[in-house]
């Protein structure tokens, strides 16, 4: 039994895929079996597959039919023998020291989930989160508290990569299928299932963000699931986690402006309804929203002017464009 299964779910990813792959191989920690799950591609990445499971024995390729990506996770799970377990997405990468950083940690200070910092890689800079800055190594033993700061981006990203999970975690834990924002759907019962969480300052982890990214670029359909994902967590928060109310649901209202923001700034008129929906949500929530410390001053002005009046929203969301 390794001590390590890192899962890559891939689809139609030919591009990135080698340079992901390797990333993986060449870990100064060895001990591992990557599993790799094709979600039904249909580019060249069984080529690529075939190239790699020849080179190297811990390399174990399950093919399945598109069903997206908490689907094939899912599979990975339910094939994975390691004691820990590891998420990397296939059009990102890994320091060649991560897995021995994470793992080391885990061992060391007993720990359900290690995880690192990222660098969350744009076409013209790289960030690294999450804040705070500065070097540490901290441990964390589960609280309620702990939770709440975890979730407020403290210390802790609330995607499964940049981490790994004792197998117990996912013991009877499975990841929502048919949903895209599934990291954020599980965020609690990881935590809840878990009894020390150890955080490393060190960043590890290549987020590579691209124009098709779910969070970036043109409206689709699919972004509405941002909204479901909000609702659900709210729902969670309310029921246990009384303290990240306010937090929440300025987290939901970002999510309603990043929408309206995408299809305003696409020009087309076609998803005007969907627009007209979320600017009713916006209004409905005004009172509290004025009232809400956790809405950042910035978008609190524009969730206002949203609220008077589309045209002159729009008005001013051209004006910093043409400033920026």
């Amino acid at each position: 039994m390794p001590a390590l299964s890192i899962i890559v779910c891939t689809y139609n990813r030919e591009n990135t895929l080698e340079k992901c792959i390797n990333s993986i191989l060449n870990q100064t920690f060895s001990d591992f079996e990557l599993i790799i799950v094709d979600d039904g591609s249909t580019d060249n990445s069984k080529k690529i597959y075939g190239k790699y499971k020849i080179l190297d024995k811990r390399i174990r390729v399950i093919f399945k039919e598109n069903s997206g990506p908490g689907d094939a996770r899912n599979v990975g799970l339910d094939n994975a023998t390691g004691e820990y377990i590891g998420f990397v997405d296939s059009d990102d990468y890994v320091d060649n020291d991560m897995y021995e950083l994470l793992y080391g940690n885990a061992i060391k200070y007993g720990a359900d989930i290690s995880c690192c910092r990222i660098f969350v890689e744009f076409r013209d800079k790289t960030i690294i989160a999450p804040n705070p800055a500065g070097e540490y190594c901290k441990v964390f033993e589960k609280t309620d508290r702990m939770i709440e700061s975890f979730f407020k981006g403290e210390y802790y990203v609330k995607g499964l990569v940049n981490k790994i999970y004792h197998k117990k975690i996912f013991e009877n834990l499975r990841i929502p299928k048919g949903v895209n924002f599934e990291d954020d759907l599980i965020f609690f019962q990881t935590l809840e299932k878990s009894k020390i969480v150890v955080c490393d300052s060190q960043s590890k982890y290549h987020y590579v963000q691209s124009k098709s990214s779910l969070m970036r670029g043109s409206f689709k359909k699919i972004d509405l699931e941002l909204i479901e994902c909000g609702q659900y967590t709210l729902s969670i928060v309310k029921d246990k986690y009384p303290n990240l109310i306010k937090f929440t649901e300025a987290r939901l209202l970002d999510f309603r402006k990043r929408i309206i923001d995408k299809i305003v700034f696409s020009g087309k008129n076609e998803n005007i309804k969907i627009v007209h929906e979320q600017q009713k949500e916006i209004r409905t929530e005004f009172k509290k929203m004025i009232f809400n410390n956790e809405v950042r001053l910035g978008i609190k002005c524009a969730l206002i002017s949203l609220s008077i009046n589309l045209k002159f929203y729009k008005f001013l969301l051209n004006m910093k464009r043409r400033l920026l």
